[in-house]
């Protein structure tokens, strides 16, 4: 939210600025908790592109072939390069960032450890 705020007071910041401070997917992002989070129901691999093209217009939630095929196993790409350049900004390294984000999931009750859960299975 702060580089909105910096973005909208910069004269050169015009058009649109997607501005990343990482390249990765969400199976990598899963694998950078394992080892504090380890005792938590995380994937072991990724789900490969042919069944997410299968299983995901059936399961719903917005995924089509079409999204599948595109998306699926494809890393974001985005570059910080400008964000430091015009807009001065700094970032926070991704192990802390999304440690916190899951760390937050669990205090919000989202997540169950999966000790407690084994009685349940």
């Amino acid at each position: 939210m702060i580089s909105k705020a910096r973005a909208a007071a910069l004269p050169k910041a015009n058009g649109r600025n997607i501005i990343s401070a990482h390249e990765t997917d969400v199976f990598s992002l899963s694998q950078e908790l394992k080892e504090k989070f380890g005792d938590y129901a995380l994937p072991l691999r990724a789900l490969p592109k042919f069944m997410a093209w299968l299983v995901g217009p059936p399961a719903g939630g917005g995924i089509t072939s079409k999204f599948g095929s595109r998306n699926v196993n494809d890393p974001f790409r985005a570059g910080n390069s400008k964000g430091i350049r015009e807009f001065n900004l700094s970032y926070r390294p991704l192990q802390s960032s999304i440690e916190d984000m899951f760390q937050q999931k669990i205090d919000a009750g989202q997540f169950q450890n999966l000790e407690w859960d084994q009685g349940r299975l």
